[in-house]
């Protein structure tokens, strides 16, 4: 193999070391005049349509991140029946050799390793790739002693397929228990893998050994790992927490994402007995019991509740249906919208009706008060009859829906709704995935998340170089959001008012999104809380003839404030076709002459000047 020329420009100068699918040898660049590392999947894989797929998986994974900490792969390719990979040559060794050279790595040195592999983690799942096989042998260090993680040959694209594996894939020394159990896994999987990493540095040893690979799969399944300060008394407090909670065998105690992790290991820098990790740890714990006691009183509570309200009921309508020789007259239903569960059933049962519950989730009505009612307040029933509640369990936990495969628009509403926060979109050229596909996102399917969480996604297609990442203009005021979008030079944006909480003119909602990449000749949409000083008043009449059943019309009133012009934008349902006389009733915070656009189905059809005059 020594001096074979692939693909007409590399050139083997000596072999480095040998994996189980693949050599690695050291190449000259004929073209670039560099070394390089050519990676070739080994002969008796070659024919192998799994192993092949595997291999060009890794090229094709480690060719979308461009990192620091990540080993850089420039090119790859088939000659005479073998299969090669070029990477960047790293002048070094492997984290696996020096753990066997030093036994026990110093606790810093040690901490800066898994920062930098935490650094590299984050961008790979950034990507929407799991890595899957995190062992030391996989992480390279160069002669500088930086990090270079490696070896993405059995990486996996988040949501790419949600059945299990057919097969256990990855080190079995390094194992997450649920990549053992073959279950889809995620970027908390990696973090386990670390976790075992980072306690092999500190400790000189591995927490599971033995000569079979089942028994040792079996260990990370089944038992606790031993706290590594007990093996190496000179660990900080702060280091010995972060790897029990990196290395849980419930991924929800784990450190949530790669990013999390490092932050507590630069924590841990500065104050090493600090109890902030451990604090997490029993923080989770005391969480997971509060949450089961919470659920058992929620039960608890239901049963006394139901049996209050047929004890109350039941002797209200009984002594009441004898002391009352009316009790077909009929009574008024009273509003107990949001009022608290037991003062309900009270008044209810001291009016004479009886009283049927339900319980529901909510976001916004306490748990124990009520959502709504049948039949609706101020309405008349007859005594004795059952009036219908609805009452509040308190926020369901929101969990994360799978986005893969969805349309991007369809993903944003979905992330609107949830009342989740648009970070970064990244757009991936895919030739096997239409544009405009979400392939990945930052919170993973089916995993608990909180309202106001960040969600970053990755897209098919390519952004365009005359587009901009759209900002984030939700919370500001119409004036400051309309002059951003004009200084980045969008030419059109539209505004419409809606019934809001928040104060008047401020936006409450945009289209595109923020994060978005968007065409400066784009029209962008705000929704702003309605004007509350539109003491101005202006009727428009005009003949309009609608061509198609449908259609509709919109007026849009061009209002300057504060120097900027704001396009105020009304539609208005067109029921008829033909020649039409229209009216429209438009208002404004300004007095005086302004402009009127008026577009039927977005075709601009007339400018008019109107004259706004106070209402009074």
């Amino acid at each position: 193999m020594i001096g074979r020329v692939f693909g007409g420009r590399y050139e083997i100068i000596q072999e480095v070391n040998s994996g189980g699918m693949a050599h690695i040898f050291k190449a000259f660049c004929k073209k670039t005049k560099t070394v390089v590392a050519l990676k070739i999947l080994k002969e008796k894989f070659s024919l192998s349509a799994e192993y092949v797929t595997r291999f060009k998986k890794e090229a094709q994974a480690t060719f979308s991140l461009d990192h620091e900490n990540i080993v850089r792969v420039r090119d790859i390719g088939f000659d005479d029946g073998v299969y090669y990979m070029v990477m960047d040559y790293i002048e070094g060794s492997c984290l696996k050799a020096l753990i066997e050279r030093e036994k026990i790595i110093d606790e810093k040195d040690a901490v800066l390793y898994a920062v930098q592999v935490c650094s590299a983690l984050s961008a790979a799942h950034k990507k929407g790739i799991i890595h899957r096989d995190i062992k030391p042998h996989n992480i390279l260090l160069d002669i500088s002693g930086n990090i270079k993680l490696t070896d993405f040959g059995i990486a996996k694209s988040i949501g790419v397929s949600q059945e299990k594996e057919n097969q256990v894939i990855g080190s079995v020394y390094y194992i997450s228990p649920e990549q053992a159990r073959g279950e889809e896994v995620d970027a908390r999987s990696d973090i386990y893998s670390l976790g075992i990493v980072l306690y092999e540095m500190l400790t000189g040893e591995l927490p599971f050994a033995g000569e079979k690979t089942v028994s040792v799969a079996l260990k990370h399944l089944n038992e606790q790992i031993t706290a590594p300060i007990s093996k190496n008394p000179k660990l900080s407090a702060a280091i010995n927490y972060i790897v029990l909670k990196a290395t849980s065998k419930n991924p929800k105690e784990r450190y949530r994402t790669a990013d999390a992790f490092k932050e507590d290991l630069l924590r841990a820098l500065a104050d090493p007995q600090g109890a902030f990790a451990e604090q997490k740890v029993r923080q989770y714990m005391d969480q997971k019991t509060i949450a089961e006691k919470h659920k058992k009183n929620k039960t608890i509570k239901i049963c006394i509740l139901a049996a209050l309200i047929l004890a109350i009921t039941a002797s209200a309508v009984f002594g009441i249906s004898l002391l009352t020789p009316s009790s077909h007259k009929a009574l008024t239903v009273p509003n107990l919208y949001a009022q608290d569960a037991g003062y309900a059933f009270k008044v209810l049962a001291d009016m004479g009706f009886s009283v049927e519950v339900t319980y529901e989730p909510s976001e916004v009505i306490k748990e124990g008060f009520i959502i709504s009612q049948s039949p609706e307040p101020e309405s008349c029933a007859s005594f004795g009859s059952a009036v219908s509640l609805v009452v509040s369990l308190g926020p369901a936990a929101l969990t994360m829906p799978d986005l893969y495969g969805a349309a991007i628009n369809d993903a944003l509403n979905i992330i609107e709704e949830m009342g989740l926060i648009l970070g970064e979109v990244v757009y991936e050229p895919r030739d096997d995935i239409p544009s405009g596909t979400v392939i990945s996102q930052s919170l993973f399917a089916d995993t608990v998340i909180e309202k106001g969480d960040t969600i970053m996604l990755v897209v098919s297609g390519t952004q365009s170089p005359e587009g901009i990442s759209m900002p984030q203009l939700t919370g500001l005021n119409v004036q400051q959001a309309v002059k951003m979008l004009n200084d980045a030079g969008f030419t059109y944006c539209l505004v419409y008012e809606e019934d809001s909480q928040q104060s008047s003119g401020t936006v409450t909602s945009q289209s595109p999104q923020q994060g978005i990449q968007t065409l400066l000749s784009n029209r962008v949409d705000l929704w702003i809380s309605a004007f509350t000083d539109k003491r101005y008043c202006a009727v428009l009449r005009m003949n309009i003839d609608i061509s198609e059943p449908g259609s509709f019309i919109r007026t849009v009133l061009e209002v300057p404030i504060d120097g900027t012009v704001i396009n105020i934008a009304q539609e208005w349902p067109a029921s008829e076709t033909g020649l039409q006389m229209f009216s429209f009733n438009l208002s404004s915070i300004i007095e005086g002459m302004a402009p009127v656009r008026i577009y039927v189905n977005n075709e601009l059809i007339s400018t008019q000047e109107v004259e706004f005059v106070d209402e009074e």
